[in-house]
């Protein structure tokens, strides 16, 4: 009895470790791809969030209008 009780905790610790592993690797995967680098948008094939949205609200893709009072 003592030996399967020993066995289920290595069993725990193990699905422990690996699930901490798939989550620090998806985790890694969403920082890279939703919070790149936004100084270097510039040649990305898959460009991220930060990069979409600084071109998207860039000062040179505003149009202005005058109004007159």
């Amino acid at each position: 009895m003592k030996n399967q009780e020993g066995q289920t905790a290595v069993e725990y610790i193990l699905l422990l470790m690996v699930m901490s592993f798939l989550i620090f690797s998806v985790l890694g995967i969403v920082r890279d791809r939703f919070m790149g680098d936004p100084n270097n948008c510039e040649g990305q094939a898959k460009p991220s969030i930060i990069c979409i949205m600084a071109g998207k609200f860039t000062n040179s893709n505003w149009k202005y209008f005058p109004l007159s009072r």
